[in-house]
């Protein structure tokens, strides 16, 4: 998350002796507001490799291009019309989260720019939590829902692609659409991660089979738990990363040259894949996604109109004692829009795949 801090913003060097209501309310509130403005901005960048872009939007019709072959036709006759395939339709959801700092008269009168900024940390902290678990939820959770939107009405949410009869665009090689199934259960467990039972190399085809080909650029990136890393690491195929194209970070790795940044931290490569290694992710399970592709998910946000504020904010209820009552709101829903862009593993022998405790809807 951001260096920068509500005492930083407010030019005090000393917080540990220096009281909120000393300072001032409206100053400390407009100074928040300056640091929620940042953690929204690190919110976006630690997660755009998901989420592709944010949409009023509550469902739409998604295409991709055509497929097929050109006709064969004699010089008197004509091709028999088409239209181009490649097309679903999806939903997304819109939900409200929140958060308050509760503090009386005499708290506040006692309370430094010091503690307050501990408070206003955790709760940012929550609200990074809360985008990380609704992320994985989207993807891991692979049952299509309805959503009760109490103005939308009911709206079909999507997981990635499922096989629930949506036809799409033929892989390379074939020439035919059809349906696509993007979670499957490995058939052994994580502990028996060999050259010949290879998850990452099932990943990586994959994706590979529609996104095509990326040489030596190795365009795609596998997220695997902590548990896995030792048994990857130990494939023929695995090179650990010594790469100048990857800049190492606190919270995520960047890829230099591809606009993404990728959560957790970059371990090495396979099968023209990065290998990152995600403490969140759920012990067993591995989610595959093609840099060079849209990404899978789109974020709902409250339309224009109706000047409701947008990501995490603070709400003020008195003009004059902004932070009596703290209250914290952040409105939005994500949803599956490229539902190609994702390839989810369990590490398991239970015979089909199952969604890992919590994360579904």
């Amino acid at each position: 998350m951001t260096v920068q801090t509500i005492p930083g913003i407010l030019g005090i060097q000393d917080s540990d002796r220096t009281f909120v209501e000393g300072v001032g309310q409206r100053a400390v509130f407009e100074a928040t507001q300056q640091y929620v403005a940042w953690v929204n901005e690190d919110l976006a960048r630690v997660t755009n490799l998901f989420i592709e872009t944010t949409t009023e939007d509550h469902k739409f019709r998604y295409y991709l291009g055509g497929d097929g072959e050109l006709q064969r036709n004699s010089d008197l006759g004509r091709p028999g019309e088409r239209k181009i395939q490649g097309s679903w339709d999806v939903a997304l959801p819109l939900e409200g989260f929140g958060d308050a700092l509760g503090t009386s008269r005499i708290d506040l009168a006692y309370m430094t720019l010091d503690v307050y900024q501990r408070n206003v940390e955790a709760i940012a902290l929550r609200a990074q939590n809360t985008l990380r678990k609704e992320i994985l939820r989207t993807l891991l959770d692979n049952v299509n829902y309805n959503f009760a939107d109490p103005i939308r009405g009911t709206l079909a949410i999507k997981a990635l692609a499922n096989q629930d009869g949506t036809l799409y665009p033929p892989i390379s090689g074939q020439v035919t659409a059809g349906e696509i199934q993007r979670y499957a259960e490995s058939g052994y467990a994580t502990a028996s991660i060999t050259d010949t039972n290879n998850p990452i190399k099932t990943i990586s085809r994959a994706l590979r089979s529609h996104f095509g080909a990326n040489g030596a650029r190795r365009q795609r990136v596998v997220l695997i738990a902590p548990g896995a890393q030792d048994y990857v690491e130990a494939l023929l195929d695995f090179e650990q990363v010594n790469d100048p194209n990857v800049a190492k970070g606190a919270n995520s790795d960047t890829v230099l040259n591809e606009p993404v940044s990728i959560p957790g931290e970059i371990i090495g490569y396979a099968n023209e894949a990065y290998v990152s290694v995600w403490d969140w992710m759920p012990a067993n399970y591995m989610i595959g996604i093609d840099l060079a592709a849209e990404k899978p998910i789109q974020m709902r946000v409250d339309p224009g109109y109706t000047n409701l504020p947008r990501g995490l904010n603070l709400i003020t209820e008195s003009e004059n004692f902004p932070l009596s009552k703290s209250d914290w709101q952040w409105r939005f829903g994500l949803g599956v829009v490229n539902r190609l862009n994702g390839y989810v593993m369990e590490l398991g022998t239970g015979g089909t795949y199952t969604v890992p405790t919590g994360y579904s809807h």
